[in-house]
């Protein structure tokens, strides 16, 4: 098995609007070099008579920036939705469920922003034999 060549990776959805025909969704864009870039963004330029909106998931962004004069006929917009950064409400709770290596014997003291950003709620990270704990603890402890 040998080595191959990256290939580029152009993915978009179509939705309809009332107003305009469609819109463009981009979901993935990325190319191996400028001028793939460009010959992408040019596609998605040929759909200037119906598409108002051609919009870039977060991680779809083209690479160059300034690639995105090819779609000055249209507004560009990004939007993002990042599944990791989803607000945990039960920490200790969570700790526990997830796995831990086994050989791992450690205490960790920890500090976590609160809900409101007005204050650090601090614990103590105990890990052993595979599994978590994270107890509050005091303030004046940390």
């Amino acid at each position: 098995m040998g080595w191959e060549a990256p290939v580029p990776v152009f993915a978009w959805t179509v939705t309809a609007d009332d107003r305009h025909g469609m819109n463009l969704t981009v979901h993935d864009f990325w190319a191996t070099d400028p001028d793939t870039a460009a010959a992408m963004l040019a596609f998605l330029g040929r759909h200037n008579t119906r598409a108002e909106l051609i919009e870039f998931r977060r991680g779809a962004l083209p690479p160059l920036p300034t690639l995105l004069h090819n779609l000055h006929r249209h507004r560009a917009q990004a939007q993002s939705w990042h599944p990791w950064m989803l607000r945990i409400l039960d920490i200790p709770a969570a700790i526990s469920a997830r796995g831990w290596p086994a050989d791992i014997d450690a205490a960790l003291p920890i500090g976590i922003e609160n809900a409101t950003g007005d204050s650090i709620d601090r614990y103590l990270l105990q890990i052993a034999g595979g599994k978590a704990e994270l107890p509050p603890r005091p303030p004046a402890a940390m």
